[in-house]
């Protein structure tokens, strides 16, 4: 899966998660968990992952790419404990 993303996001999510969302292309959608945020109207479908990067599991916000084999990430960080807890107990 290709990764898009605005470098103004990226430097923003690297200042606030210490991560750059250069990282997401690591992402490995076969171990994700995904659904839609419907926490806001964003004016466009926004979906968050859990799913692991190596070893660790990580969330990703992201939206639909440009072209159907990529996303366009917009926030990426390790997951938090709780997070972990919930994504082994459901694989």
């Amino acid at each position: 899966m290709k990764i898009e993303f605005d470098p103004a996001k990226d430097r923003a999510n690297a200042a606030k998660h210490g991560m750059s969302l250069v990282a997401a292309e690591g992402f490995d959608w076969d171990t994700a968990l995904e659904r839609e945020d419907d926490r806001f109207i964003y004016g466009e479908a926004r979906f968050v992952a859990l799913g692991l990067i190596g070893d660790r599991p990580h969330v990703l916000v992201f939206a639909e790419g440009s072209h159907e084999d990529a996303v366009r990430a917009i926030s990426l960080r390790p997951a938090e404990k709780h997070e972990v807890r919930f994504y082994y107990g459901q694989v």
